[in-house]
């Protein structure tokens, strides 16, 4: 009767471990997921910022024939 005792002490203990280890993963999960939804908001964010300047440039080059230029710095 000790024995099955044991054993299921044993169980119980590996359960218990598993639901940690379960609980553990959804927890980074849960992390990643809201750090790659941040990061497609900043994205859509810049893609917006870069659309709005391309159409101010566009717009200015019709009303006045200015030109701007833009150049990006390496590093």
């Amino acid at each position: 009767m000790e024995g099955e005792l044991a054993k299921a002490r044993e169980e119980a203990a590996r359960q218990q471990k598993l639901q940690e280890e379960e609980r553990r993963i959804n927890e980074e999960f849960e992390k990643s997921e809201q750090v790659l939804s941040l990061w497609a908001f900043s994205l859509a964010i810049l893609f917006f910022i870069y659309l709005s300047m391309t159409f101010k440039a566009k717009s200015l080059w019709e009303n006045t024939g200015a030109v701007v230029m833009a150049v990006r710095r390496p590093g």
